[in-house]
């Protein structure tokens, strides 16, 4: 038995304004957990999310898109969120993963504000994207820009090794003002059957789980 087996690994990402983010996994069975502590140096202060990431398909980094942590204004604030990656599986058939951004108050507590998903195009893409052939290794992706505060843009294409992206249209986001959820202001599919799917592979009904993000305790 090593340290890691019991205490699990630690990583240390350099956060803008200062601030590092530690992520602490702790093994246990299905994947264990990942913890969250944002850590500035100028103040020796060191504080703890009041969330975890669960790592039941974590470890599987064939699934994982680098980079797993990414900075990028998504609110219009000068301010860069932070988005944590994680890998989500439903049933047998969809395995993807997903990026959570989230805004970082003064207190260093990370608060959510939007999330988008991405697949790899397995039976049920490949079954409603058929405009492609059936091909190993083809993702659908999702991609945020910022056109305004609170104002985004939505990309959703198909990524096919190889092959020129199949652009598959996108959606613009709207809110009322920080805090607020972010709406689904147009959607432009560059096909009618598209346009249920911008966001979501699994339709409209969907969208409130990316889109109206509640905090967890």
């Amino acid at each position: 038995m090593t340290v890691e087996d019991f205490y699990g690994g630690i990583s240390r990402i350099t956060m803008p304004n200062d601030r590092y983010l530690y992520v602490f996994h702790e093994p246990q069975l299905f994947g264990g957990w990942y913890y969250l502590i944002v850590y500035r140096p100028a103040m020796h202060r060191a504080t703890a999310q009041r969330f975890t990431l669960a790592g039941r398909w974590m470890d599987q980094d064939e699934m994982l898109y680098r980079p797993t942590v990414v900075f990028q204004d998504v609110e219009g604030v000068g301010s860069p969120a932070v988005g944590l990656e994680e890998v989500f599986h439903h049933g047998t058939d969809d395995t993807g993963w997903r990026y959570r951004y989230f805004s970082v108050d003064a207190a260093d507590q990370l608060h959510p504000v939007i999330a988008t998903e991405s697949y790899w195009a397995d039976s049920i893409v490949e079954s409603t994207v058929i405009d492609s052939p059936r091909e190993e290794n083809a993702v659908i992706t999702r991609r945020l820009t910022l056109l305004a505060p609170n104002h985004l843009r939505l990309d959703c294409r198909l990524e096919r090794p190889g092959r020129a992206s199949l652009e598959l249209g996108y959606a613009i986001l709207v809110r009322r003002g920080a805090g607020a959820p972010f709406e689904v202001a147009e959607r432009h599919a560059q096909r009618p059957r598209y346009a249920d799917m911008l966001l979501s592979v699994y339709g409209v009904a969907s969208e409130q789980d990316l889109l109206a993000i509640i905090e967890k305790q």
